[in-house]
């Protein structure tokens, strides 16, 4: 009977941790913001309430004995629980501790929605097993390819006789709002796809998979982010380096070899020519000729980083704090950007998620990110080494976190992406150490064992339950007032739009508008 209950919250829990792969696919014209606070706060709600049966199970059964000895081994989330901390160290002493914690409504970011994202790690490495992983990249699967094709006719409203937001040629926005979040999450989906593919026994499901790989490939083209295809060419370059090392045939070294020499080659001449090929019909072509220093993206995207290094200067170890990069800009600011970018209202990120690092969280914050890709790649190589990865899965997934770090020198994450690269190093650290973090004992405990559980647990639950009803709830009525507001004044009726921003403003306690 008890054994039964344990089975069931940890099914529940597996089934919600399952639901997070809708998140890139959430939106609704009914938020201010509408690609993000939906999926946020939908994103908030599922972790908490997957945490609340963590609790739950924790105080009826306790964990195993081997806890301790796992987490010691564990050293993606020994890293990880150090970045979280840096951060949540870095925000108190910081410009703004408010700011840090919640950020604005725009991003819905700060350290509460990174701790959640954290959180999603230790419960999916909590509750997954084998079958379980196989399953969440099913329906990452699932989800990337409604982005794909979602993206697809959106740009091609003619051919599918469908007009979507946005719809026309141009940088595709899918379902995410931003080209740049659909690039990266599209680049995690052919990744997927061709690991599924590697690992399928079926010739029927490799080919499958082969044919997503090559639609969410096609939809990647359109998205046309330069950071995001050096991302892709730099993998490349990377996968099939270590094809040349890790393969015996002399064949297989040859042919690999001759196709990093010819990216390299390929690189070389479209930016050293400086031809514009801004007119080719090959997306990736075009617009990696189009870099240039000299353009405005890159002059405002300079000014940002210099400013990012001015501002590491005066706060070396700790930064001014995480989300508030606005401090550094604008004290450190050029009025060159307005030149550029004069509909640019402010820049509240880097534009470089190393720079962002070492501005707002400081050296410290930034050495535990660079740690974390260590203990990655130290991962990957100890999988091919005790052959729990395979030639392919090692190449494959050395390639996509090098374009994953190349697309984010660029950028800064979002949500979308985040949920996917944490999903994907939590896979590899169960399948390479073959547990779980934390495993729950069979049996109920004794009262007497639950003495010091029964308190801890409840006050979590209550904190977690009291926070994130009033956040979730409070972010949700702030959205929604903006945009009644915004309506009401196209409609030329200032008092309702006025009692609305008003009610927006009182219900936002936090975040901040």
């Amino acid at each position: 009977m008890v054994k039964g209950l344990k089975t069931k919250l940890e099914t529940v829990a597996t089934w919600l941790l399952y639901s997070t792969a809708l998140v890139p696919l959430l939106y609704s014209g009914n938020f201010f913001y509408p690609f993000i606070v939906p999926r946020t706060v939908f994103f908030r709600i599922i972790i908490e309430i997957v945490l609340i049966i963590f609790l739950v199970l924790w105080y009826k059964y306790g964990f195993k004995e081997k806890t301790r000895e796992i987490l010691r081994r564990n050293y993606l989330f020994l890293i990880l629980t150090m970045y979280i901390v840096l951060h949540i160290v870095s925000g108190l002493f910081g410009a703004s501790w408010i700011n840090s914690l919640f950020g604005d409504i725009e991003r819905s970011w700060g350290i509460y929605t990174l701790m959640h994202a954290y959180l999603f790690y230790v419960l999916a490495r909590t509750f997954f097993n084998r079958k379980s992983w196989r399953k969440y990249f099913h329906a990452l699967l699932g989800s990337t390819s409604i982005v794909a094709l979602y993206g697809i006719i959106q740009y091609y409203p003619n051919v599918f006789k469908i007009e979507l937001f946005n719809s026309g040629p141009g940088r595709i926005l899918s379902t995410l709002g931003n080209p740049a979040y659909v690039s990266i999450v599209l680049l995690f989906g052919i990744c997927i796809a061709l690991y599924l593919s590697f690992s399928s026994k079926e010739k029927n499901w490799k080919y499958f998979y082969w044919a997503i790989a090559v639609i969410q490939f096609f939809a990647f083209t359109l998205t046309e982010i330069r950071g995001a295809y050096l991302g892709l060419v730099g993998g490349l370059i990377v996968a099939g380096i270590l094809r040349v090392i890790t393969s015996k045939s002399k064949k297989v070294k040859t042919y690999s070899a001759g196709f990093v020499i010819i990216i390299l080659i390929g690189l070389s001449i479209l930016f050293i020519s400086g031809k514009d090929l801004s007119k080719n019909s090959i997306p990736i072509i075009s617009r990696l000729s189009a870099i240039s220093l000299e353009s405005s993206t890159s002059i405002t995207r300079l000014i940002g980083w210099k400013s990012s290094l001015n501002g590491f200067s005066e706060n070396p170890i700790l930064g001014v704090g995480p989300e508030n990069f606005g401090v550094v800009f604008n004290k450190y600011f050029d009025p060159l950007f307005y030149t550029y970018a004069a509909r640019e209202p402010f820049f509240d990120r880097a534009h470089n998620h190393f720079l962002d690092l070492l501005s707002t969280v400081g050296t410290l914050g930034l050495v535990s990110y660079l740690l974390l890709i260590f203990a990655i790649y130290w991962y990957l190589y100890r999988g091919y080494k005790n052959e729990k990865l395979l030639k392919k899965e090692f190449q494959l997934f050395a390639g996509i976190f090098v374009a994953y770090f190349i697309h984010l020198f660029f950028v800064f994450d979002d949500i979308n992406s985040l949920l996917i690269f944490f999903g994907i190093i939590g896979f590899l650290e169960y399948k390479i150490s073959e547990d779980n973090i934390f495993e729950f004992s069979e049996s109920e405990s004794k009262p007497t064992q639950t003495l010091f559980r029964i308190p801890v647990s409840a006050f979590f639950i209550i904190l977690v339950v009291w926070a994130g009803f009033g956040i979730n709830t409070n972010i949700v009525q702030s959205s929604q007032n903006t945009v009644k507001g915004s309506f009401a004044q196209e409609m030329y009726d200032l008092e309702s739009a006025s009692k609305f921003y008003i009610a927006s403003l009182s219900d936002s306690r936090f975040p901040r508008v």
